[in-house]
C-alpha cells in the first residue's frame, strides 16, 4: 500500500447557490455561456456518492480522490456556505472513521486503499448504504468579466442517474454570490433551489427529481 498522507490534499470553504431543472432556459444558458471561461478544472465528471439512506452526508469518490463536503450555514436565500476536503487514496483508519461516522456506521477503523475497497466495506456493512453515479459534463464562467478572481458559474448537464441540468455560483464571498444570482435573475420558473444532497436522497430511492 502506499503511503498515507496525513491532511487533505486540497480544502476551501465557498458559498453556493444551485438549483436543477430539466432544461435551464435558453436565455439563461445564453448569457451564462457569454461569459469567459474558467480554466484549470475538469469538465466531464464522474462521481461515486456514498449516501446512507436516513443521513445528510456529502461524500463522494471522484477518480483518485475522497472528497468530504460538510455544510456549515445556509443563508435565507438557500446559499449555503460548504467546506470541501479532498484526500487521496489510500486514506487513514482515522479519517475511515470519520466516513463512518458521518454515515452513522458503526465499523472498525481501519486503512483503505482505494475507493473501490471503500465502496465494498461499507456496502457489506448495511443495506442503507446506496452508492449513486453520477456523470455530468459542465461549462465554468467567470463573472463578471473584467475579474479572474470573480464568481464561478457552473452549468452541468447530468446524464447519469437522470438527464437533468443544473446552475451553480459560487466564491468566498457571500455578497458577490448574491449579486450574481440578482445579475442572471435566478432563478428560473422551472428551476428546483436544492443541493446535490438532496437530489442524492432522491436517487438513492431510485426516483426522479421531476416526476
Amino acid at each position: 500500500m502506499a503511503k498515507i498522507k496525513d491532511g487533505p490534499k486540497f480544502k476551501e470553504t465557498l458559498w453556493e447557490w444551485r438549483a436543477f431543472a430539466i432544461r435551464v432556459e435558453s436565455n439563461f444558458r445564453q448569457k451564462i455561456l457569454s461569459l469567459p471561461k474558467k480554466h484549470g478544472k475538469p469538465l466531464i465528471l464522474t462521481d461515486r456518492y456514498i449516501f446512507r439512506i436516513g443521513s445528510n452526508s456529502n461524500i463522494k469518490i471522484r477518480g483518485p480522490d475522497l472528497r468530504i463536503k460538510r455544510i456549515a450555514k445556509v443563508s435565507k436565500k438557500r446559499i449555503a456556505l460548504w467546506t470541501t476536503e479532498a484526500y487521496s487514496f489510500p486514506i487513514s483508519a482515522y479519517l475511515f472513521n470519520d466516513v463512518t461516522n458521518a454515515l452513522n456506521i458503526s465499523l472498525p477503523k481501519r486503512e483503505v486503499k482505494d475507493g473501490d475497497q471503500l465502496v465494498s466495506i461499507l456496502s457489506h456493512a448495511t443495506p442503507l448504504i446506496r452508492i449513486v453515479n453520477v456523470v455530468k459534463h459542465r461549462e465554468l464562467r467567470v463573472w463578471p468579466p473584467s475579474n479572474p478572481e470573480g464568481v464561478i458559474i457552473e452549468l452541468a448537464e447530468i446524464n447519469v442517474p437522470e438527464k437533468v441540468n443544473s446552475v451553480s455560483i459560487e466564491h468566498r464571498d457571500l455578497k458577490k454570490v448574491n449579486e450574481a444570482v440578482g445579475w442572471l435573475r435566478l432563478p428560473g420558473p422551472s428551476m428546483k433551489v436544492i443541493y446535490y444532497t438532496d437530489c442524492i436522497k432522491v436517487w438513492a430511492e431510485g426516483r426522479s427529481l421531476f416526476e
